[in-house]
């Protein structure tokens, strides 16, 4: 890259909003609970995995502070769409990136020479890919009989 060629940032989507951003909030919070139950069971999933990648001795960088599988998060605005999100990339087999060395993850926008996979998403589908899509089925289906899939 030259030094008056500008940065390309890729633009990140939030499926959330384009999926259910028409809906009511009454159809929003039940997402919002099945997204949680979602969660709870994919860092079940990931403590296993843990156990099994320590048998192993791999070695992986600890999880970062905005990790969408610390459960700090779960209270936070940006819940629901990283949430979604990573449901979306585990049924669709996609990467789900980590936000934490993005200077402008706000922005929705991720410099692609500073990506790297999300710790707890490596984990988890190296570890327990089979159950991650299979609890990620249970919660789209969940979702879909909320808000059925527009045609």
């Amino acid at each position: 890259m030259s030094m008056t060629e500008p940065k390309r940032l890729i633009g990140l989507a939030d499926r959330f909003e384009q999926d259910f951003g028409g809906v009511t909030r009454a159809e929003r919070e039940k997402i919002i609970e099945v997204l949680h139950i979602f969660m709870e069971e994919l860092r079940e999933a990931m403590t296993e995995s843990v156990k099994m990648m320590k048998k192993i001795s791999l070695e992986m960088d600890e999880s970062c502070h905005t990790c969408a599988f610390n459960p700090v998060g779960d209270g936070l605005k940006g819940f629901a769409g990283t949430t979604y999100g990573l449901v979306h990339a585990i049924l669709h087999d996609k990467l789900f990136l980590c936000y934490g060395n993005q200077s402008d993850w706000k922005a929705n926008t991720v410099d692609p020479d500073q990506a790297e996979l999300c710790s707890g998403f490596t984990v988890v589908r190296i570890y327990s890919g089979s159950k991650a899509t299979i609890i990620a089925l249970r919660a789209m289906k969940a979702i879909r009989e909320i808000v059925p899939k527009k045609k």
